[in-house]
């Protein structure tokens, strides 16, 4: 268990370095925000795409990091998967962000402290 946990920070902690980096700084993230009617979030968004990435990685070692790191990342793609469903977007659009929101979730309850 404890090697898919780590496998599943690693993934994730990576596709959101990944994600964030690209919110602040290719201009299909950029085309993308516009069509949510979001411009004025994106680098906020790439920002804590970021952050939370860095934690679920620093999170390796010191787990309240990670735990707090998936915390703010499941609540980033529970949004994130509320705009797409509001834009109107077709659900397997949603799939990226439906399924690190649920690898967030699960690396919360992993992660939590005891007690």
């Amino acid at each position: 268990m404890e090697t898919l946990i780590l496998a599943l920070q690693l993934f994730s902690g990576l596709a959101f370095l990944g994600y964030g980096i690209a919110c602040l700084g290719f201009g299909a993230m950029e085309a993308e925000f516009t069509r949510y009617g979001l411009q004025p979030y994106r680098t906020t968004v790439g920002f804590f795409e970021i952050l939370g990435g860095l934690g679920l990685l620093v999170g390796v070692g010191f787990l309240w990091i990670g735990f707090l790191a998936a915390i703010g990342l499941a609540i980033l793609m529970t949004l994130g998967v509320g705009v797409r469903w509001r834009v109107g977007d077709r659900w397997w659009q949603m799939i990226p962000a439906g399924l690190l929101g649920m690898i967030s979730l699960y690396l919360v309850f992993q992660l939590a402290p005891i007690g």
